[in-house]
């Protein structure tokens, strides 16, 4: 069942970013991850998606509501969990999503239920009387999303929910998103972390400057490699290098910006014990060598020319 309908969205959001007839969907139970950088726009993405930014052409459909003609009926159905928290740091727990909860219309009985619920379900074990300014990364994040929940939203906009997370709160969290999919949520996953997107996406989208440049399963899009890996190698003089890769007669493109050589191949070992040969002979210098294997950050880098590092 289809849940978020997006059709011919266009919209120049700043100098660098543009939609332009973007075309998706996302169904009840399903992950859709969109993987991008700090200029991608996925976050302004997010916005138009909720109502918050209006497009200059095309419409965002929420359970047959479409959003930008009826955004207080529209917003019954979304839950956001943006990038910027937002919740008050200096009120309890109980009182921020009591707050959220009167927003959204609920009654006195109901929001107290309500907010046991959500609370339960996003696994806060801390007292609702707690400070938010006195809560770690997780526990404000969780509360943050219980907010996003409190009145079942059909789908569930996520931008960049980890931050400022450690790899262990990451995981926590992680693992409630998983749970809201199995338990038929709808969500969009906006993030430039790699290993999140292949770890619970059912599909995927790569953005970059506001295009959409292809969309798949995470195996589907890593076959677009056809099993090649990246060996990036930062380099001076770049134009020896080239040469010397040249004579090798690899697939090769260059970032002259950068001072990065690309190489593509299915043996990446062998390729790099043949050139680093001769290499020192050369008078040739490797500041840095990197083998991208055929994930989906490689994907990204053959797609971009960029590299999600901290991803």
């Amino acid at each position: 069942m289809t849940v978020l309908q997006v059709k011919q969205l266009t919209a120049r959001v700043a100098d660098h970013i543009q939609f332009v007839d973007v075309n998706l969907s996302v169904g009840a139970g399903e992950i859709y991850g969109i993987l991008g950088d700090a200029k991608s726009g996925k976050t302004e993405f997010i916005q138009l998606l909720s109502g918050m930014r209006t497009p200059d052409r095309g419409w965002v459909k929420v359970d047959d509501c479409r959003v930008h003609d009826n955004i207080r009926r529209a917003q019954r159905h979304i839950g956001v969990l943006s990038r910027r928290l937002a919740l008050f740091p200096m009120m309890t727990v109980e009182n921020n999503l009591q707050y959220w909860g009167r927003l959204s219309d609920r009654s006195t009985h109901r929001l107290e239920s309500d907010i046991d619920r959500v609370l339960r379900y996003v696994h806060y074990q801390k007292r609702k009387e707690e400070v938010v300014a006195a809560l770690g990364a997780l526990d404000r994040k969780r509360v943050h999303l219980a907010a996003a929940l409190l009145h079942k939203p059909k789908v569930l906009l996520l931008d960049q929910p980890t931050e400022p997370m450690t790899e262990r709160e990451r995981k926590a969290f992680l693992q409630i998103v998983q749970k809201l999919q199995r338990d038929g949520q709808a969500v969009v996953y906006a993030t430039d972390k790699v290993h999140e997107i292949q770890h619970i996406a059912t599909r995927v989208a790569i953005m970059d400057e506001g295009k959409i440049l292809v969309e798949g399963t995470v195996e589907e899009l890593r076959s677009l490699l056809g099993g090649q890996s990246q060996i990036v190698i930062r380099c001076r003089p770049l134009h020896a290098w080239v040469k010397l890769v040249e004579e090798t007669a690899t697939v090769h493109t260059v970032d002259e910006k950068k001072r990065e050589l690309r190489i593509w191949t299915t043996k990446p070992k062998e390729l790099l014990s043949r050139i680093f040969s001769d290499w020192q002979d050369n008078g040739l210098v490797a500041e840095s060598v990197r083998v991208v294997e055929p994930t989906l950050e490689g994907v990204y880098l053959h797609l971009t020319g960029k590299s999600l590092e901290n991803g």
